[in-house]
């Protein structure tokens, strides 16, 4: 009797095995149990979509002829189910409601590999015929019908972009105070299931009001601190859009490590709905020590070493206070080896909130001795006082003004290069005003696949505000990002700069100059060599003779082609064109260079880390070759 009660048991748990696969629609065998290696995938029935285009959709990837390390995937009946949710939900978005689709697993004669089957039954594609909208409120008619007007008759039924679309409707209405707004959609399907008529019902409800507010989880902070964040008050009119974005400028404060702001809904009496603000702290006071690599803007691979010491809270009130101190490191520097070209310390002060309004002021006293140029042989002692004024123009704009005071102290110069040097000896003291304007609309700061980011900058050196150099400098950036064939990205930047001094000034600090070449403009150049250099026509700058001395106006133009490969690796193709001239009036065509090549990214939770090799197109009379590239994070 115990062994038939086993065996009756054996028999149950295959038979509800059974059952669980038949439901699923997916054939398994022993090998769908284990980790294999997929030799091939093979798709029938498909007549809309290509077999490439359903590959695409998968999780599972068959090896390509570039593949090295052959991975295996483990095939449980969880693992092809996704894959058939997958598929399914495919073909439900662009139409066809009863799809069908199932999938098998064959092992092979080496127990390694296996084969997957997908057979699929399309069924029929379902059309929109008729779309229209009642209810809502005479004001927001217009808006309405807009939002309506993206579910367009003639197309395929698809149910993502219907709830999408409702989704923000109900947004509207909450906008202007209807928090209790129904958007309700009917969808009648004809028997032949070709054609559908949509309907959307806009129940608004009540006008109304934000409720009582309460904040909770205030440690170190004073409450006004957190409650001034808040774009609303008890008694204003609902807005959701106004909680998304008190949402965001508390975290953007810095203050808080989580931030959750939860209206409490009254749906039968539609009273004004309550707020609640929960709130983490972060610690006030912090000290950090860290090594970061990356570039800056005229060397080609950088490393910093750094230790901050800060409160981010003082008293409460969210005032910031810091002491820093960095070291720079050029990597392959001087001599290919591991250079150490500047030393900074600097004590910085934040308030948060000027006259009442949300405009950051920082200021920062910095001093950098002992600073190696990028481009010459010379040091130089850098003390500067810097006050920064930031404000937020819209969700996703920012202007930054800052006023600096700096004082150059050039030394240690050879005797050779004195007289080239003199003078630059006579650039004590600089004034700057600096304006910079951003709008990023980037889906991802690290690695974007969609939106742009365009930059203004504009200098204001001397003039009404003295010091030794007077001159004006404009910049502008304009960075676009395009998702194409679903794994590429088209990446494109347009970059202009130009300079030109006034007053009694006749020559530019160097440092202020334009350079251009390396890792971070013209990829194929060594870093910074392109452009004016000096030449032996100066008897001043005779021992400088082929140095780049920089320009002061600038072309730059980037196109890449991105995309993942495989594991945490990406492929880039790319051509840059580009060069700098000594000012505006000395743009040539034939002076362009242009250069092209490939590279490689291994991504990391701080942004991809880049290998490039670029050759030279159009190089002028420049020698042929190319250059090789390592880089923290994509070129722009």
């Amino acid at each position: 009797m115990k062994n038939i009660a086993i065996y009756l048991i054996f028999i149950l748990i295959f038979l509800s095995d059974l059952v669980t696969a038949t439901k699923a629609q997916v054939l398994m065998n022993p090998i769908s149990q284990t980790e294999a290696i997929i030799k091939r995938i093979d798709i029938e029935g498909n007549s809309y979509f290509n077999t490439s285009r359903i590959k695409s959709e998968l999780t599972l990837r068959e090896p390509h002829w570039y593949t090295i390390i052959k991975k295996k995937e483990r095939l449980t009946n969880r693992v092809l189910e996704y894959q058939k949710g997958l598929i399914d939900s495919l073909y439900h978005i662009n139409g066809f409601l009863s799809v069908n689709t199932s999938i098998s697993v064959k092992r092979l004669s080496n127990p390694k590999y296996a084969e997957i089957k997908i057979a699929i039954n399309e069924g029929t594609q379902t059309i929109i015929r008729k779309v229209e909208f009642s209810g809502g409120v005479s004001k927001l008619k217009d808006q309405t019908a807009e939002k309506i007007k993206l579910i367009k008759v003639g197309k395929p039924y698809n149910h993502m972009s219907i709830a999408e679309i409702t989704y923000e409707i109900r947004n509207l209405y909450q906008k202007y105070g209807y928090a209790y707004c129904k958007v309700n959609t009917s969808v009648e399907v004809s028997p032949d299931k070709r054609s559908a008529d949509i309907l959307v019902r806009i129940i608004p409800g009540v006008k109304t009001t934000f409720g009582l507010i309460s904040i909770k989880g205030l440690k170190y902070t004073q409450n006004y601190i957190a409650s001034r964040e808040l774009l609303f008050k008890t008694g204003d009119i609902y807005n959701n859009e106004k909680i998304l974005d008190s949402h965001r400028r508390l975290y953007s404060s810095g203050l808080f490590s989580f931030v959750s702001i939860s209206p409490h809904y009254y749906p039968k009496t539609q009273a004004p709905p309550d707020i609640t603000v929960r709130l983490h702290e972060r610690k006030p006071n912090y000290f950090t020590i860290k090594t970061g690599a990356g570039q800056d803007e005229q060397r080609d691979f950088t490393l910093d070493a750094s230790a901050l010491y800060g409160n981010r809270n003082l008293f409460g009130s969210g005032r910031k206070f810091g002491v820093s101190a960095v070291s720079s490191f050029e990597i392959l520097g001087k001599g290919n080896k591991l250079f150490n070209f500047k030393n900074e310390f600097s004590v910085s002060y934040t308030e948060p909130w000027i006259m009442f309004t949300r405009m950051p002021l920082e200021v920062q006293f910095t001093y950098a001795p002992n600073t190696q140029s990028a481009t010459q042989d010379y040091v130089y002692d850098d003390y500067s006082v810097a006050f920064a004024l930031s404000k937020e123009l819209s969700r996703y704009s920012e202007l930054r003004l800052t006023e600096n005071f700096e004082s150059i102290n050039i030394r240690n110069i050879p005797t050779d290069q004195q007289e080239a040097f003199r003078e630059s000896k006579q650039i004590k003291l600089r004034r700057k005003f600096i304006a910079d304007l951003k709008k990023d609309r980037r889906n991802n700061l690290l690695v974007p696949t969609n939106g742009y980011l365009t930059q203004f900058h504009f200098e204001y050196v001397g003039g009404i505000q003295g010091g030794d150099v007077n001159f004006v400098k404009f910049g502008i950036s304009w960075s676009r990002y395009q998702l194409f064939k679903r794994e590429n990205v088209f990446a494109s930047r347009l970059q202009i700069n130009w300079l030109r001094e006034f007053g009694s000034t006749k020559i530019v600090p160097i440092e202020d100059r334009f350079f251009m070449g390396g890792a971070s403009s013209i990829r194929g150049y060594r870093e910074n060599r392109l452009g004016p250099k000096f030449t032996s026509d100066n008897p001043d700058s005779l021992a400088l003779k082929g140095y780049p001395q920089g320009g002061k106006f600038s072309l730059l133009a980037n196109i890449e082609i991105r995309r993942s490969l495989f594991w945490r690796f990406g492929g880039t193709i790319f051509t840059d064109i580009g060069n700098l001239w000594e000012k505006p009036e000395d743009f040539r065509v034939e002076d362009l260079r242009l250069t092209a090549g490939v590279g490689i990214q291994f991504f990391t939770p701080i942004g991809p880390i880049r290998a490039d090799y670029a050759t030279r197109i159009i190089r002028a009379d420049d020698p042929p070759g190319g250059q090789y590239h390592f880089g923290i994070l994509y070129i722009f």
